[in-house]
């Protein structure tokens, strides 16, 4: 069932994204029909999908989503922002548990609660029931463990449920968790926990929460909602109606747990000879692994597994502990990989033209090839002319007929093979209308999302690149660049601020440009916070022009953000986007006027797979510069080389730029090629937005090459890309600027 899962896996992401564009439409547009029959056929094709495997919380959540759909295609449900809100809940969870099942081949243990809640939230929300998880306790664990006078006292309410487990590091967000639970309108039950067991009193860490906080409210889920909007990651709200009386036994599925467990302990009791008290042993053995199984209890189940050995009778009391156990109810997956372990499925589509071409260049590629031999068996035969007669003009004429004709095809079989691997950008601006809904809305801000290019196709490789720096940059936009509404009307800017992501093809890149009509950002500021940050010297920053002033914002640790939010202000995401651009082979280009907005423009490479590189050399061996790297090329006379004890620095186009040596930076002796010549051949490398020239014994030619990464112990050669053949067969060291620098 493998192939078959994969196929599910990958199908069933294009349906949630499917889903969640269509949500987003139907909630600009609550009667367009097109997006509720688009969301329909998405939640039942995912349930039909869903039922070929084991995976019964999957496909009772999709079905849950299939029917609230069918009511609002009927008219009965209206298409709301809070419907919205709990559809794209479910499909977050989809796609989480499809991360899980591609990790480890199953659900999370909690799947199933988790699932019965979504549903029961969803439903309840579309048919106006308050009582969102039916009859019988809540699917909250904590809830259940409420002591009876507890129960007594709120038992019959329709109340608020919060689990709340704060970021560790929530004091540095300058969230106060406890404080946060105070603010909780008609505060009914507050319990506060340690989220782990104590450590000793000298290791506990003050800046760093271990607490976990469970309430409940007599205020409705949207007012509650409001007091934790700045952690809606760590929390967790629903509405609830306690039942007047605990069980005390459980639900009957509980209740049928526990006699089960207590019946197979009693078997174990039973007389008989040998044979038959081993194959009743195994026989209770394998019914209450499977019990606790079921309940999710995988820590009794290989406690029970590992107890074979023990006698009946402390098996029989191990059977009655675990019947006996208040609550019996499913605990946490111990076998689940952590989240660092899950990967996501690499897959590529490709359209059938593609291939068929792919195919045609092949079959010229063997025609060709079936030339060579011919014309090597004459030449070795001594016949200079083709077919054995005439002169030596013949066969060369040959030669080169036959070469140009091998030119031509391997030239078009490897821009067939490239855009094998060309996807359109759609797929990493999938995200953005969502990300704008609802930060947007947490903010307190009108932002109108425009998106451009979408169709404009790169390397997968590039993409899977890009979404993180592009995802930074809109977040940034939002967050730090829109106004809020009241500071716009004052500045006569509209109400709604406007975020413009595009895309287009440029010579061999692509071009993908971020922009706002926001509050830009100021020069002076950067160049002010930059020298406090201690990232630059106060002499540096006050010769720059406004233009260079800018590029600042890419340091690490450099923000103009007066605030820290949960978006952005930590001078990561701009470093981060920097980096992860630079590491493509690609640049950044920035633009912002104060009070006009900002542009964050990303210039990338169409495919990673060939590189174009400027050929230099230094005692004698040659290397490779990214050529989207070099800014300029310059013989610098030694005269014009400045030198501040062991520092250089040469003027390049009226500024002042560091030199650096690749013979040193690379641990060779440069003491006799200091001495030589009257010119250092440098290139001018962009480095994070900031210039530098590295000198080389000498330039030589640009080549398109492809890179193959350094292997085993040189992987950890960080200064290397990799490395890569010329047309000629010399090998070459590409080198990564921003690492050797």
């Amino acid at each position: 069932m493998n192939a078959l899962l994969g196929q599910f896996l990958t199908e069933g992401r294009d349906l949630l994204a499917v889903a969640d564009d269509s949500l987003l439409r139907l909630e600009r547009d609550p009667a367009d029909s097109g997006a509720v029959n688009e969301l329909f056929r998405a939640f039942h094709t995912l349930k039909g999908g869903s039922a070929l495997f084991d995976l019964p919380a999957f496909t009772a959540l999709v079905h849950a989503g299939e029917d609230v759909l069918d009511a609002v295609r009927a008219g009965r449900t209206p298409a709301t922002s809070d419907l919205a809100d709990r559809l794209l809940a479910v499909t977050a969870q989809c796609a989480r548990w499809m991360n899980a099942l591609e990790a480890a081949g199953r659900l999370p243990a909690d799947a199933a609660d988790t699932s019965r809640t979504l549903a029961a939230d969803l439903r309840g929300h579309a048919a106006g029931d308050a009582d969102m998880a039916g009859t019988g306790l809540p699917d909250i664990d904590w809830l259940r463990e409420l002591s009876a006078e507890e129960r007594r006292s709120l038992g019959g309410a329709t109340l608020t449920a919060v689990t709340y487990d704060p970021d560790p590091d929530c004091f540095f967000n300058g969230d106060d968790p406890l404080e946060l639970c105070r603010s909780i309108p008609e505060l009914r039950l507050l319990r506060i926990e340690p989220a782990g067991p104590w450590p000793p009193v000298a290791e506990i860490d003050p800046y760093r929460c271990v607490l976990r906080f469970r309430a409940l409210s007599a205020a409705g889920a949207d007012a509650v909602r409001a007091v934790f909007r700045s952690a809606p990651n760590d929390v967790r709200i629903i509405t609830v109606r306690l039942p007047e009386a605990p069980d005390a036994d459980g639900p009957p599925a509980v209740r049928l747990a526990r006699a089960m467990l207590r019946e197979q302990a009693r078997i174990l009791t039973l007389d008989g000879d040998a044979e038959e008290v081993a194959a009743r042993r195994a026989a209770a053995l394998r019914a209450a692994g499977a019990i606790l199984a079921a309940l999710g209890r995988h820590a009794e189940r290989k406690a029970l597994e590992a107890a074979d050995a023990e006698p009946a009778d402390a098996l029989a009391a191990r059977f009655m502990a675990y019947a006996d156990a208040a609550p019996l109810r499913p605990g946490p997956d111990e076998g689940s990989p952590p989240a660092a372990a899950r990967t996501q499925r690499r897959t590529l589509r490709v359209e059938p033209e593609r291939i068929d071409r792919l195919m045609a260049l092949l079959g010229e590629l063997v025609t060709v090839k079936g030339a060579l031999p011919r014309l090597a068996r004459d030449a070795g035969d001594g016949n200079l002319g083709v077919g054995g007669t005439g002169d030596g003009g013949a066969l060369a004429h040959g030669i080169k007929e036959t070469a140009a004709r091998l030119d031509a095809v391997t030239a078009e079989l490897q821009h067939a093979v490239l855009t094998l691997r060309l996807v359109p950008l759609a797929r990493i601006f999938e995200p953005l209308p969502r990300l704008i809904r609802e930060a947007s809305r947490r903010l307190g801000k009108q932002v109108e999302l425009r998106l451009d290019g979408s169709e404009t196709e790169a390397d997968k490789d590039v993409l899977d690149t890009l979404g993180e720096p592009l995802l930074h940059l809109v977040r940034n936009a939002l967050d730090h660049g829109i106004e809020d509404p009241e500071r716009r009307r004052g500045l006569g800017k509209p109400e709604t601020g406007t975020i413009g992501v595009s895309a287009r093809q440029e010579r061999d890149g692509i071009v993908v440009s971020v922009s706002d009509d926001g509050a830009g950002i100021d020069p002076a500021a950067l160049r002010r916070k930059a020298v406090e940050r201690g990232l630059a010297e106060a002499g540096a920053v006050a010769a720059m022009t406004d233009a260079e002033a800018l590029r600042l914002v890419f340091l690490p640790g450099l923000s103009t953000a007066a605030d820290v939010s949960d978006l952005s202000g930590r001078g990561v995401g701009m470093d981060a986007v920097a980096s992860a651009v630079h590491a493509a082979g690609g640049r950044v280009e920035i633009d912002s006027a104060p009070g006009h907005g900002t542009t964050v423009r990303l210039l990338l490479p169409l495919t990673t797979m060939v590189t174009r590189v400027l050929v230099v050399e230094a005692a004698d061996q040659l290397y490779g510069l990214p050529v989207a790297s070099v800014t300029g090329m310059s013989r610098v006379p030694a005269a014009d080389i400045r030198r501040v004890k062991h520092a250089e620095s040469i003027l390049f186009r009226g500024a002042v730029v560091p030199l650096f040596r690749l013979r040193r930076l690379l641990g060779m002796d440069d003491s006799a090629h200091l001495g030589r010549g009257d010119a250092a051949a440098v290139a001018v490398l962009d480095i994070g937005g900031q210039a530098a020239a590295l000198a080389v014994d000498r330039v030589r030619e640009r080549a398109d090459v492809i890179v193959r990464p350094m292997a085993g112990v040189l992987s950890r050669l960080r200064a290397y890309r990799g490395t890569a053949v010329l047309a000629d067969g010399r090998l070459l060291l590409v080198l990564d600027p921003r690492e050797l620098l």
